[in-house]
Formats: C-alpha cells, structure tokens, sequence
C-alpha cells in the first residue's frame, strides 16, 4: 500500500487579518502600507492569500526605497519578476526568464483572443515546446521546463486538466506587456492585432497598466484604446 499524504489548504485572510498581519511585521508603517495595498488595483484580493501577501510586502518595501510613489504597474512588475527569479532559485532550474515571461504573455494573449479564462493541458504542452525549442536540448529539459511551467509560474490547474492565471490581474498584467510591445513595434497603435479590440469599458485598465512602459504619452494608448 502506497503512503498517504495529506494536502492543506491556507485559508484565505480576512481584511481584518491582512491589517494584523502587516502591523505585526511593520508597526507604525503598516496605515501607509495598507493605504498603498488598497489604493492599487486588485492589489487587496491578491493580499488575501497568505504566500502572495508575504510576495507583495516584500515588493512594496523594495520599491519604496527606490520610489516615493508607486503605481500598479510598478508594482507588478516588480512582483513578477520577483517572483520568477524566487521560483528559479526554488526548484533549482535555469529557465530563461525572458522566455518565460514571454510565454505567459502569449498564453494571456491566446485567452483574451479567444475570450476564454483557462487553457488545456494538452494546448498549454504544445505551445510550450514551441516557445522553448531553442532551449530544448535534451529530454530533460523537457521535463524541467514542464515542471517549471506548471508548477512555477503564475498558473493553476484544476482537476479537469486546464490552466488559468490564479488571479485574473496576473492575465491583464501579461496582456498589458504584451500589447505595449505591439505598440513600439507598430508605431500607430493598436493597428497590429489582428484578432479583436479591447472593449470599451475595459480600456481604461488596459491604459494604467500600458503607461509605464509606453514612450509616447498616456493619451496615445486612451486614443487608440477608445478607438474599438
């Protein structure tokens, strides 16, 4: 007879919880922190899960010493990247971050595009081996970077086989990216997608989170963004 593990699940914090949780750590600095944390889009619902919190604490406290102000894409960025290089030195691989980052954006681009929220197993191996190929030089690399991208990105998988960002602000944030890099290639805006416009009432979101990286002024994103 096989052993039998037993898996725990962290319950998610309470608002009230949160609070607590950053006053232990930071004392009189935890009212800025916490207005900083409410003040960021879904930056609070990320907060809730105890792992993620300890993520987010750690970033915000880096970029205060090199930011007196913060916006949400600072933040993500740092996050992620945070978070991409913590899980690298985790699991002990020498992933091309690059590529993986690059690899979560098109997968947040292939969902948008088709409007669904999760992506098969199955399709997420596929287009995995073709985002690496340059990287695969033997069968285990194959199982590395398997490994990596299920269980050391910014995906989760459910019982049925499929994948989805674990939080849908993670989804947005790669988007973002992506599109921005879209943007400095095509000069115009957002003539080079090919598959659908942003809605209009999510462009807004889209422009905060293209801002920081875009050269040419918030107002060129509004513009071609409203252009849907």
């Amino acid at each position: 007879m096989g052993q039998i593990f037993l898996a725990l699940k962290l319950q998610e914090f309470t608002e009230k919880e949160i609070y607590k949780f950053i006053t232990n750590l930071y004392h009189e600095k935890a009212v800025k922190i916490w207005d900083t944390i409410k003040s960021i889009y879904n930056l609070q619902d990320l907060s809730k899960r105890p792992m993620l919190l300890v993520l987010i604490l750690k970033t915000l406290q880096s970029l205060a010493i090199r930011k007196d102000e913060l916006n949400r894409s600072d933040v993500y960025n740092a996050y992620t990247e945070f978070w991409i290089r913590r899980e690298a030195e985790r699991i002990e691989t020498d992933i091309n971050v690059k590529i993986k980052e690059s690899f979560m954006e098109d997968i947040s681009l292939e969902m948008w595009r088709r409007n669904v929220v999760a992506i098969h197993n199955e399709e997420l191996q596929s287009k995995m081996r073709l985002k690496y190929a340059g990287e695969i030089r033997s069968n285990v690399d194959i199982h590395i970077i398997d490994y990596d991208t299920r269980n050391a990105s910014f995906l989760n998988r459910d019982q049925a086989g499929y994948y989805k960002f674990m939080h849908k602000s993670f989804q947005e944030f790669f988007l973002g990216k992506k599109c921005v890099k879209a943007l400095r290639i095509d000069g115009k805006g957002m003539n080079c997608w090919k598959y659908k416009w942003f809605d209009k009432e999510g462009y807004q979101l889209k422009a905060g989170h293209f801002s920081p990286f875009w050269p040419y002024g918030n107002s060129t994103i509004k513009q071609n963004l409203r252009s849907c």
